[in-house]
């Protein structure tokens, strides 16, 4: 570490930059109203400082005494408890690109703990690492980064070598990183000695791994332009250095669609960056045997095939979700009981998560007894405790926490017990049992749902009761505070439909959205409970009509959907495939859509656009076109009668039909993807990547890329001589031109030089 480097990096420690003052190899820097005084001399070339005749390298002393990580240490082992019934997960490993399978395949890892912590060892110089941990809810994400955090802080106690920071950011849409990550750090952690800079300086230098929980919102897109900005910013901060974990349902170079990630790819600027992947798999009846097994269970294989036998599946969630398993297993010691729980299980696959919880409840609705009633009787019945977690659900959303503190669980329970009219003996008990719930749980003093599905779940039962009550503003303040996650909705939309009146009920989504604009959440979450509710028209009167306005529908809404009667005025449509679609006797009014996929050939009959915007659309074989008169084309191909106000456009043949892509063409696009992974490229990585074309690559397509400055070569630093490549030209550019080049590569070649 040189002078210069030690000076900046101490700066974002300091509370000014005025207080630090280094001259004639003294330092005197001002930290947190310390006052540290300690000399500097070189070494061999680095940097050394002694302090109370103690001399230690630069970049340690700086770990060790104004970081403070030991502390941070030993704060992560003290506040997040080992895992007592931990079972290493099964994974598949998208590795880095220069170690992955020619064909891009995934490797099996039987122990993910250790392959990991492997993968978060390698510091790579000059580029910044995203390692995914992806997988279904409930499958362990969130178990698995406490585990590895208490396992990394204990090998720091004795190696000093790095430190994993769990960072929960609970599938926020907005957040920004610096409130998130001191807020952690202060609040969960008990740790309030880094700045927010500081905290980014140590990710950088490699002593410090973020690991990011819940990092959903980079997967969705908004019609506002800012589609996955968080994980841009992220890799922006970590400014081509350091690693970062994050956790998340799905890895973003997922997208089959270049032109999806392409504003992604994009807001990593000139940053070398680059991913892997870690994907977990559900259990498997070893692992679910070991986990009984640890709760000293002596009969776990008993339970398993009782509950695969019930189901007829040994895949059912119940068995394989790590999530449901630890709440079958809480019942399975009484045998009579587990039975009982079991069988009031529904059999179909989606009715069993709806059941599960109602069975807990019956359990909880017995313990729960009035020891003030004569005789005793259940404190609260099982619908009301369904009430009761849907109030504490839709405070939590409100509140844009997934925690409430103490005297607000308080007041939920006491304004719940009002509204049904429980005595005050019964109601104090109630406020003092709703803590000790079965599905809530404590933590650092405050309350929150033992696991997020369950707290989605009741809050998609409030959001369906805030409909079916036609309050207007309870709606609004349901549904403007961020979009709701899936299960949410789903939850909300079996509710509606169990309750009827869906007229009604799509009739005051209507009126919710006639004052909020299109980018608003109001919107958003209006049009993804809408289009549920209309999928296969559930009305018993096939023939009704129903009327939807200035909704806006996510990504892929319209995809293997059956929609009939239906008329859509002045709706916003983000990017959606057609592919399994049936869509009948609908009119699209006013309406646009980002783009639309018409290559899974939907079924469209009597389906009118009138005076709609579609911004491109993709065809058979799989390239977009962006002109108006070819996309009117295109959607008349495909069964759309597409009508406007003014003069129609004229239909053209010739652009609805299919396009074979020059083979120069493919390889082009092929390359693309593989920048998806990396920011910089190497050659031999290109030469395993493109397998049998890249000598087509090589000789015949990237000299005419480098002259036309789509791609540019950068200095290599590794072993070896090769050559390494970046984009020189945005990747939606790039995107673009390949989808309007008509298949010709000489012509994409124009389009991306312009």
């Amino acid at each position: 570490m040189t002078l210069d480097e030690f000076r900046q990096v101490l700066t974002t420690f300091a509370d000014r930059p005025a207080d630090i003052d280094i001259d004639h190899g003294k330092l005197l820097v001002a930290v947190r109203d310390e006052v540290i005084e300690a000399g500097l001399s070189f070494q061999g070339g680095d940097l050394f400082v002694t302090e109370q005749d103690m001399k230690i390298s630069a970049p340690r002393w700086i770990v060790e005494r104004v970081a403070r990580l030991p502390l941070l240490a030993d704060r992560i082992l003290t506040q997040i408890p080992p895992e007592r019934y931990f079972i290493d997960p099964a994974g598949k490993l998208t590795d880095r690109l220069e170690r992955a399978p020619q064909d891009g395949g995934e490797a099996s890892v039987a122990d993910v703990t250790k392959r990991l912590l492997c993968l978060l060892d390698e510091q790579r110089a000059g580029t910044a690492t995203g390692i995914y941990l992806t997988s279904d809810a409930g499958e362990g994400k969130t178990t698995l980064i406490r585990h590895l955090a208490h396992v990394q802080a204990e090998k720091y106690k004795s190696k000093k070598d790095w430190l994993l920071v769990p960072i929960s950011l609970g599938g926020r849409t907005l957040l920004r990183f610096d409130d998130v990550i001191t807020g952690t750090l202060t609040n969960t952690l008990r740790f309030p000695f880094l700045y927010y800079e500081a905290f980014v300086k140590l990710v950088q230098m490699g002593f410090v791994v973020p690991a990011l929980d819940g990092f959903e919102e980079m997967f969705v897109e908004s019609p506002a332009g800012d589609a996955r900005s968080a994980l841009g910013s992220l890799m922006n901060m970590l400014d081509s250095s350091g690693r970062a974990l994050i956790a998340a349902r799905h890895a973003y170079f997922e997208y089959k669609s270049l032109q999806a990630s392409a504003p992604l790819y994009e807001s990593f600027g000139d940053r070398s960056v680059e991913f892997v992947r870690m994907a977990l798999q559900p259990w498997d009846r070893g692992r679910f045997v070991s986990y009984g097994e640890l709760r000293d269970l002596d009969d776990s294989e008993a339970l398993f095939d009782e509950v695969a036998e019930r189901f007829g599946d040994d895949h059912h969630p119940l068995l394989v979700r790590p999530m449901l398993v630890e709440r079958l297993m809480e019942v399975a010691a009484d045998r009579v009981a587990r039975r009982e729980f079991i069988a009031a299980i529904g059999v179909h696959i989606e009715d069993y998560f709806r059941d599960f919880i109602r069975s807990i409840l019956v359990r909880e609705c017995n313990k729960w007894v009035d020891k003030v009633s004569d005789p005793p009787r259940p404190l609260l019945s099982v619908e009301q405790h369904h009430e009761l977690l849907a109030q504490i659900a839709l405070e939590m959303w409100r509140n844009e926490s997934a925690i409430l503190k103490p005297d607000i669980l308080d007041l939920v329970a006491e304004i719940y017990a009002d509204s049904v009219h429980l005595e005050p003996g019964t109601a104090m008990q109630l406020r003092e049992r709703v803590k000790q719930h079965a599905f809530i749980a404590i933590a650092n003093g405050n309350f929150q749902f033992n696991h997020d599905e369950f707290y989605h779940y009741f809050l998609g039962l409030s959001a369906a009761w805030q409909v079916v009550s036609a309050d207007m503003t309870g709606i609004v303040s349901a549904l403007r505070v961020a979009r709701l996650p899936d299960l949410t909705v789903d939850t909300a939309v079996r509710r509606l439909l169990e309750n009827g009146n869906l007229d009604t009920a799509i009739e005051s989504l209507n009126t919710v959205c006639a004052d909020h604009s299109y980018a608003s959440f109001v919107r958003e979450n209006t049009g993804s409970l809408v289009i549920r509710l209309l999928h296969g028209n559930p009305l018993n009167d096939k023939t009704t009509r129903m009327s939807v306005h200035r909704m806006t529908f996510l990504i892929d809404s319209l995809e293997s959907r059956e929609i009939r009667n239906v008329d859509f005025h002045e709706c916003y449509f983000l990017r959606s495939s057609l592919s399994g679609s049936v869509l009948r006797d609908c009119l699209f009014d006013r309406c646009e859509f980002g783009h639309l996929d018409v290559s899974g050939a939907p079924h469209v009959t009597s389906t009118t656009m009138h005076d709609c915007k579609c911004h491109s659309v993709s065809r058979s074989d799989g390239n977009s076109v962006f002109k108006p008169e070819a996309i009117a084309a295109v959607l008349r191909h495909s069964g759309f009668n597409v009508t406007q106000s003014g003069p129609e456009a004229a239909f053209d043949s010739a652009a609805a039909a299919d396009v074979v892509k020059e083979e120069r063409l493919v390889i082009t696009e092929r390359m693309c993807r593989t920048f998806l992974r990396a920011t910089r490229v190497n050659e031999n990585t290109l030469r395993q990547r493109l397998g049998g074309q890249a000598s087509a690559f090589f000789n015949g397509v990237l000299p005419s890329l480098q002259e036309r400055g789509v791609v540019v070569e950068v200095p290599y630093h590794g072993k070896g001589r090769q050559r390494r490549y970046r984009l020189g030209v945005p990747f939606g550019e790039v995107v673009e031109s390949i989808e309007n080049a008509d298949g010709m590569f000489d012509r994409f070649l124009e389009r991306v030089a312009n």
